[in-house]
């Protein structure tokens, strides 16, 4: 049994990394716009041990801490180890994939069973707009492997036996705060956690628990905000895009999603006449769009139902990014999607929505009372919370998407169970003896 249960493991991860492969050599892109400055940054950090942002239209134009550092950090060692090859990028992330889908498969058996781990494996690893986004210089897998991580770290610990000498607890911490400065947002995520520690070890323990993961995080948000004082001369905890972030969902053309500003000298309509440094576009956009909310508080509660519309209602940037609008190397076998654009963005949308529909049934019939499922309730919602005050994107929801999949595969499990139950009642109907 045991042999049986690796294999299928083994197997789907192989889908996984097999498909992922088949994809970058297919279609050999070239990072471009921003999803270039993650690399850029990554080199140049490996080479010279300084952070920028590198603008690769204006190789003069470069930012110190335009993103936040966890994910360029993370890349340098691969880039000081291997060198600058467009490649490296991608081979880091094809490995992450194939550790997400072996971590999804071991949270789905400790939390459903084993077939609900591997179906949610297996669906993570077809479904085209996750994909694609082993080819992308962004952050988007390594945050990804980081949630999953951080998830799996919970659900196989029992949190009534750790001590503060545990090595799990102080892993966890190491991957919140590494978690926090890829993704700032997940700054008080160990608050989301706390209900779970407390139900799992008690409430003072939980407590404990959710402080020590907090002080992983506090140091990491003080250690670059140390850096940042020294470099830009200013307190930035994290980066001095989260001031353009804020007003992106919150200004008169806001749109709850992602938008291209319009050509206009006002700079609270277009925050690029304010110039090119970094500390004045974080300052003034974070100036402006506080001064839109508490004049437009009403619009601001409207807009949040439009935000999380547009965390769901595509599944297509990482295609858009990637292949659609990304320039190629060399033309591909797929060069006739690019052309027809709209087949490959249907299947992607179809897909996507086809998988949906079996988290949604999974997230209606799941035990809510188990301690594991909540605690993935806990995290929905707080992703959710911030999406509500800034702006929604798919690709913000691609890191929690591992963790939908395992609800789709309760679903299918839920319903293989439904007609093996009517075919097994059919048989002994067929099979009974008809009354004298």
């Amino acid at each position: 049994m045991k042999n049986k249960s690796a294999i299928a493991v083994t197997t789907i991860v192989l889908v996984a990394v097999t498909v992922r492969f088949v994809w970058l050599l297919l279609v050999v892109n070239r990072q471009w716009s921003d999803v270039q400055y993650y690399d850029e940054a990554a080199c140049h950090l490996a080479h010279h041990l300084e952070l920028r942002y590198i603008d690769p239209t204006i190789p003069a134009l470069h930012y110190r801490a335009w993103f936040p550092p966890g994910w360029p950090f993370f890349l340098a060692f691969f880039h000081f180890l291997f060198g600058d090859s467009p490649w490296i990028v991608k081979i880091v992330n094809l490995v992450l994939s194939a550790l997400i889908v072996w971590l999804i498969i071991q949270i789905g058996t400790r939390i459903f069973s084993q077939r609900v781990g591997l179906i949610g494996g297996l669906l993570w690893a077809l479904l085209p707009g996750q994909i694609v986004y082993v080819s992308l210089s962004q952050y988007e897998v390594f945050l990804t492997a980081l949630i999953v991580g951080i998830v799996y770290l919970l659900v196989m610990d029992d949190w009534a036996t750790v001590t503060w000498q545990s090595p799990r607890l102080h892993v966890l911490g190491v991957a919140l705060a590494w978690a926090t400065m890829t993704r700032p947002l997940l700054v008080f995520f160990p608050l989301a956690l706390a209900p779970y520690l407390i139900q799992m070890s008690g409430r003072r323990r939980g407590w404990l628990w959710t402080g020590i993961l907090s002080v992983y995080i506090g140091v990491a948000c003080l250690g670059w905000g140390l850096r940042n004082i020294a470099v830009l001369g200013e307190p930035v905890i994290f980066s001095t895009n989260g001031g353009y972030n804020l007003w992106h969902g919150n200004n008169p053309n806001a749109t709850g999603g992602a938008f291209s500003p319009p050509h206009s000298t006002d700079p609270g309509l277009n925050p690029d006449a304010l110039g090119t440094n970094e500390l004045v576009l974080n300052r003034e956009c974070y100036r402006y769009a506080m001064a839109y909310i508490r004049a437009n508080p009403r619009r601001f509660i409207a807009m949040m139902p439009r935000r999380l519309l547009h965390l769901y209602n595509t599944d297509t940037t990482g295609l858009y990014l990637s292949f659609l609008y990304s320039p190629l190397e060399h033309p591909t076998l797929l060069e006739p999607l690019r052309h027809e654009s709209h087949f490959a963005e249907t299947l992607t949308v179809r897909t996507y929505l086809f998988a949906m529909l079996f988290v949604l049934i999974g997230l209606c019939t799941a035990n809510w009372r188990v301690p594991h499922i909540r605690l993935l309730g806990y995290i929905f919602l707080y992703w959710h919370f911030w999406v509500l005050i800034t702006f929604g994107q798919d690709r913000y929801r691609v890191p929690i998407m591992p963790l939908y999949c395992l609800f789709a595969g309760h679903a299918v499990q839920q319903l293989i169970l439904v007609i093996a139950a009517r075919t097994s009642a059919f048989s002994r109907k067929a099979t009974a003896p008809s009354a004298a």
